[in-house]
């Protein structure tokens, strides 16, 4: 009988240690994850900046792009540039950069 509540206290202590790794896995992943995009935003937003910069003939701040937040960024190009031209800079960046969001 001891050694049936002890294999069975033993059991539940494992699979509370697996259960805490795993979680401790996900949310590092997750950490990971999040930073990849944010990088990938940022790189396809300097894309996108370059682009202007290109299209409008001057040179790009190289500091254009500006995170506020962990998904907002403001790309200041002081130039120019009709919003369906920016619309198809944007969506040709994120593709290239393999970003799928709004």
């Amino acid at each position: 009988m001891a050694r049936l509540r002890l294999l069975v206290v033993v059991s539940v202590l494992s699979i509370i240690g697996i259960l805490t790794a795993q979680a401790v896995w996900v949310r590092k992943a997750y950490t990971l994850r999040e930073r990849q995009f944010r990088q990938s935003a940022f790189i396809a937003l300097q894309d996108v900046a370059d682009e202007v910069a290109r299209l409008n003939r001057f040179v790009v701040n190289r500091y254009a792009v500006t995170q506020l937040s962990s998904d907002y960024f403001i790309v200041n190009t002081d130039a120019p540039i009709d919003p369906v031209a920016l619309e198809t800079f944007i969506q040709r960046s994120l593709q290239q950069h393999n970003i799928i969001t709004d």
